[in-house]
């Protein structure tokens, strides 16, 4: 039995591989405050953008410009404005039911 339990897992692991996004790409999200990342958060699940074990990251813009549209990203494709919130933010990998919306995992 534990043999068909490997080959499970096994073959769960390359679907996954295949469903996500290539190479160290995440969901980007940016809100003027918490309302609205949490509302750019939900729409991105609604429309499938952000599914169950996805990286994402929401975080408040804090520069004078329209913040960014929410998109998948690697982190050589973001803005210098990005990077500057992104690197002064306190990364944190958190499971989808932590009530941080900084760097998790849905």
């Amino acid at each position: 039995m534990s043999r068909r339990l490997n080959s499970l897992s096994a073959r769960i692991t390359r679907l996954e591989r295949f469903r996500r996004p290539k190479g160290d790409r995440f969901f980007l999200i940016w809100g003027r405050d918490q309302i609205e990342l949490t509302d750019a958060l939900n729409r991105a699940k609604t429309a499938g953008e952000v599914r169950v074990g996805d990286r994402f990251d929401a975080r408040i813009w804090t520069c004078p410009t329209q913040p960014p549209p929410a998109r998948s990203v690697s982190l050589d494709e973001v803005s210098h404005e990005e990077l500057v919130i992104l690197a002064g933010g306190e990364a944190k990998i958190a499971s989808s039911d932590a009530t941080s919306n900084s760097a998790q995992r849905f």
